[in-house]
């Protein structure tokens, strides 16, 4: 949280609005763009997008849409990786 409040102090000097941050990342950095929210105590954070990051991610047999390996082609190699890193 130390970049955001970096911001935030400097924020007159970046030409931005104090009290409005927002974060806007992809997938992997998307997830982490949400933890950085939700753990931002002094609430200086106004806004997250997340474009396509993994935001569920429970058992797939737990889920309500079902998903489905085969519904993605892969290699043998692929779909042995996946299966060894997740419990399907």
């Amino acid at each position: 949280m130390g970049v955001i409040s970096w911001v935030n102090h400097h924020a007159d000097k970046l030409r931005i609005y104090k009290n409005d941050i927002s974060l806007v990342r992809d997938s992997a950095e998307g997830n982490l763009a949400i933890v950085c929210a939700l753990n931002d105590s002094a609430k200086q954070i106004t806004q997250v997008s997340s474009i396509y990051g993994a935001l569920d991610l429970i058992n797939p047999s737990q889920t309500f849409y079902h998903w489905n390996l085969s519904s993605y082609p892969m290699n043998r190699s692929q779909k042995a990786y996946i299966t060894s890193i997740i419990r399907l």
